[in-house]
């Protein structure tokens, strides 16, 4: 019984160890996006305030206010990965901690 419970918190371990990679990975992904929408936000800032017709300022402004969104929202999905993140590491270690007593110490 004792080599289930084993194995079942060895999956468990290895699942965690997959979801913490994933997270990273999708932390490392926002953490590039960031900027490039700051970027554009100013392209079309800049382009605002050289446009010469009404038209293409209501489009850069347009533009640029999506961008700022896109940021907000990045930076919203980047403040949820992270503290799952930290969850997920915190169950890691206890997942660990458990293996620990199944081996006697």
């Amino acid at each position: 019984m004792e080599t289930n419970n084993k194995k079942e918190l060895q999956g468990m371990i290895k699942e965690l160890q997959d979801k913490i990679n994933e997270l990273q990975d999708m932390i490392e992904a926002i953490l590039l996006a960031i900027p490039r929408e700051r970027e554009a936000h100013e392209y079309y800032a800049n382009a605002y305030r050289e446009a010469t017709s009404e038209a293409s300022r209501k489009m850069y402004s347009y533009l640029a206010e999506q961008e700022t969104l896109h940021e907000t929202t990045l930076r919203k999905r980047l403040d949820e990965l992270q503290q799952e993140l930290v969850e997920t590491k915190i169950k890691l270690e206890l997942e660990r901690m458990k293996l620990k007593g199944e081996r006697g110490g």
